[in-house]
C-alpha cells in the first residue's frame, strides 16, 4: 500500500511521506519494545521498515544529483567523501560495541546504523571520488551482483546450521566456525542461483527459461543433476525461511537464560538469619557486678 502511494504522489510528496514513515517506524521501534524482550519489534514490519523507507529516501533524492564527477561542486563531493569515512568508522564501531540484545539497540541503536549506512551509501555515489573507486573494485561488484541472493540465502543456511549443530551457538569460538560454515554454504548458494535461476529469468523471462531447463533436462544428465541441486538449494532456502518463521521462539536465547536466573532466584529460599550471640549468655564470660 505504501509502494503503491509513493509511486502515485509528486516526489517533493514522495520524499515527505517516506521522511516520515521512516521517523514514525524508528519511534515505533523504541516506544513498542518491550524491555528484554525485543522479538517482536525487530521482526515486526512497521517496526523495523525504517531502513527500507530511509533506502527508498535516498533513492529519490539521489535521482537529482549529479552523474557526471565535474558537474559535482568541489565542497559537496569532499564533504560527502569526509562523511562516509565517518559513517563506515561509525558502522565499524557499532559493529563491535552495540549489544544484540540491550535496549538501547532498538532505542536509536538500529536508527543510527541505518542512518550510517545510508550516508555511507550516498558517499560511494560521488562520481569518481576514492570510495567509489574503491568500491568499484571486481571482487566488490561480484559480491554487489548477488547481494540480494546472499542476503536471501544466509538467514536459512544459518537456521538449519544452528539446528543441526546447536552446541556451536553456545560457544564463542564455535560460534564464530558456524559464521564462517555458514557464509561459505552462503556465498556457494548464492552463485549458484544467480547463476542458474536469476540470470536466466532476467534474461529470457520465466517461461522460456523453464522451457529451457526442461529441455536440458531431458537432453543432458549433467544438467539434470545441476538443475536439480540448484532447485534442491532453492527449496531448501525456502523451507528453511519458513522454519525460521514458524519455529521462530517468542524470546532470545539471551532472555530465555535471564528468565531462568530470574526465575530460580525467586525459587531459592532466603536463609533465615543467624542471631548475633549475646555476650552475657556465654557462661565464660565474667559475672556483671
Amino acid at each position: 500500500m505504501l509502494l503503491f502511494i509513493v509511486l502515485r504522489v509528486s516526489r517533493s510528496a514522495r520524499i515527505a511521506l517516506l521522511a516520515v514513515v521512516t521517523a514514525a517506524s524508528a519511534v515505533a521501534m523504541g516506544l513498542l519494545l518491550v524491555p528484554g524482550s525485543p522479538t517482536s519489534v525487530y521482526y515486526g514490519t512497521g517496526t523495523h521498515a525504517f531502513g527500507l523507507t530511509l533506502g527508498a529516501l535516498l533513492a529519490v533524492v539521489s535521482r537529482w544529483w549529479p552523474t557526471r564527477a565535474l558537474e559535482w561542486p568541489r565542497a559537496a563531493r569532499r564533504g560527502l567523501g569526509i562523511a562516509g569515512i565517518v559513517a563506515l568508522a561509525g558502522l565499524l564501531a557499532l559493529t563491535v560495541v552495540m549489544p544484540g540484545e540491550a535496549d538501547v539497540s532498538y532505542r536509536g541503536g538500529l536508527f543510527a546504523v541505518a542512518v550510517l549506512t545510508a550516508v555511507l551509501i550516498a558517499a560511494f555515489l560521488v562520481p569518481a571520488s576514492p570510495l567509489a573507486r574503491a568500491i568499484d573494485v571486481a571482487p566488490m561488484r561480484w559480491v554487489g551482483e548477488r547481494s540480494y541472493g546472499i542476503y536471501l540465502w544466509h538467514w536459512p543456511v544459518f537456521v538449519l546450521l544452528a539446528a543441526a549443530f546447536p552446541t556451536w551457538t553456545r560457544d564463542a569460538g564455535l560460534a564464530w566456525a558456524l559464521g564462517g560454515v555458514a557464509a561459505v554454504i552462503t556465498f556457494g548458494a548464492a552463485a549458484l542461483s544467480f547463476r542458474f535461476v536469476e540470470t536466466p529469468i532476467r534474461r529470457d523471462g520465466f517461461r522460456a527459461s523453464w522451457q529451457r531447463w526442461a529441455g536440458g533436462w531431458r537432453r543432458s544428465r549433467l544438467a539434470a543433476v545441476a538443475s536439480a541441486v540448484v532447485l534442491v538449494l532453492v527449496a531448501g532456502g525456502i523451507a528453511g525461511t519458513a522454519a525460521a518463521l514458524v519455529l521462530q521462539p517468542d524470546s532470545s536465547e539471551v532472555e530465555q537464560r535471564v528468565q531462568a536466573g530470574q526465575q530460580a532466584i525467586r525459587e531459592t529460599p532466603t536463609p533465615s538469619p543467624t542471631p548475633t550471640p549475646d555476650a552475657t549468655s556465654d557462661p565464660s564470660a565474667p559475672p556483671r557486678s
